[in-house]
């Protein structure tokens, strides 16, 4: 029997919520015989590889090691040992529910091929569209998405920044740009825990700087307006983000709050970073112009 899909998961020093990944993936209703499981072991120096080697499961699992390249790169090489006809991205901490395999191949067969974006349950917590919603290729976030691999493959993959962020969005742009239609699809869950708040605060910033990058790999104004991003944008927000203020509102965020993440003050202090991460790019773009 053909592999339908290929589920794609990078990983890096995260063995055992990898491990817990892999083994609720035991549970899907969809036949282990009609996909595999591909992990990119991204230098991680936790032990995972040899954990891995030793499990048995009931789906075929490969498992590609690389030195640390960062997510894009660990994706690419997932993708370059996959088999299936249909990719489904799937983050190391993203918990599948038993019929999200199902799911993406129901949503792959339903559009005749497109870039499905599932559900993504923060303890809880869930924000989506209605099922076959068209959305902007900035909502392609590939810790719960789908795609066929020769769509994939034929606009190049993922571009390999390194840092958080960034790296999905560039493959939905090229994706939509090709003329596949980028769908939601509700049915289709994974569930996720937030990050601790300071590493929440580290990725918010590493987002911006990748936007910027974005942005400058595909120098058009609309790009820079979704992503946030445009000159004119981070001039009024320079005028309107105060350093003391998300200092302070930082100060405030902590893990036992319910649902910290959702909260004004959190979002505040997301777009402050942000905002740091994508200047701080553009500078050093400007720096590095002026040199050249």
């Amino acid at each position: 029997m053909a592999l339908e899909l290929s589920v794609i998961v990078p990983t890096y020093n995260r063995r055992e919520p990898l491990l817990a990944k892999l083994h609720w993936l035991e549970a899907q209703t969809l036949s282990p015989q009609r996909f595999e499981v591909v992990v990119t072991v991204d230098g991680s120096t936790d032990g995972t590889a040899q954990a891995l080697n030793q499990l048995s499961l009931p789906y075929r699992l490969v498992v590609v090691e690389q030195e640390n390249r960062g997510r894009g790169a660990a994706r690419n090489a997932a993708i370059g040992a996959a088999q299936g006809e249909f990719l489904v991205f799937s983050d190391d901490d993203v918990l599948p529910h038993e019929r999200l395999l199902e799911e993406h191949v129901k949503a792959q067969r339903h559009f005749g091929g497109a870039a499905v974006v599932g559900l993504k349950d923060v303890m809880g917590t869930r924000s989506h569209w209605a099922a076959g919603t068209r959305l902007p290729w900035i909502r392609f976030a590939t810790g719960n998405a789908s795609a066929p691999r020769a769509a994939v493959q034929q606009v190049g993959g993922f571009v390999e920044w390194q840092g958080y962020g960034g790296e999905d969005l560039e493959l939905g742009y090229k994706l939509w740009r090709a003329g596949l239609s980028i769908r939601s699809w509700p049915a289709a869950i994974g569930y996720h825990a937030p990050p601790p708040p300071e590493e929440w605060r580290a990725k918010a910033y590493s987002a911006g700087r990748n936007a910027w990058q974005l942005y400058c790999h595909h120098p058009h104004w609309q790009v820079a307006v979704w992503l946030g991003v445009h000159p004119l944008l981070l001039w009024f927000k320079g005028l309107v983000l105060r350093p003391s203020r998300s200092a302070q509102y930082s100060q405030r965020l902590t893990v036992q709050q319910n649902h910290w993440w959702l909260g004004w003050q959190a979002q505040y202090v997301w777009e402050f970073e942000y905002f740091q991460g994508a200047r701080s790019a553009r500078l050093e773009g400007a720096t590095a112009s002026r040199k050249g």
